[in-house]
């Protein structure tokens, strides 16, 4: 701060700024790595309820921590849509292959939802 002001000077705000930007940047590739890294867990998870769907086995365990993994990479590619940066087609790409929810056993998948089920509460 200038010397005995409460305020900060303009090359102390530019600085500031710097390390904001710093942080909002590194801040998304964090999150972008995450969402990587949950998409590789979900693509590891349909594989392995593939595999045990073919031996007539249990998937139970297998596809709780499938819609776990998918749950945290949607949560992750919105947080990053939410970052205040417009990501354009990337964002459309990422929404069309995550769409809006887990494939379910039986395969099947909601494609879209009603807007009137978010009438406003009165």
């Amino acid at each position: 701060m200038a010397s005995g002001a409460n305020t900060l000077s303009n090359s102390e705000r530019s600085e500031l700024k710097g390390y904001a930007h710093t942080i909002k940047s590194n801040w998304e590739k964090v999150i972008a790595e995450a969402v990587f890294k949950y998409a590789g867990e979900v693509y590891e998870d349909i594989a392995k309820i593939n595999k045990l769907l073919a031996n007539n086995a249990d998937v139970k365990k297998s596809y709780g921590k499938y819609v776990k993994h998918w749950g945290e990479m949607k949560g992750f590619a919105l947080a990053l849509q939410m970052g205040g940066k417009d990501l354009g087609a990337t964002a459309v790409t990422l929404n069309r292959l995550a769409e809006f929810g887990p494939v379910l056993l039986g395969d099947t998948q909601v494609k879209s939802l009603d807007s009137l089920c978010y009438a406003p509460i009165r």
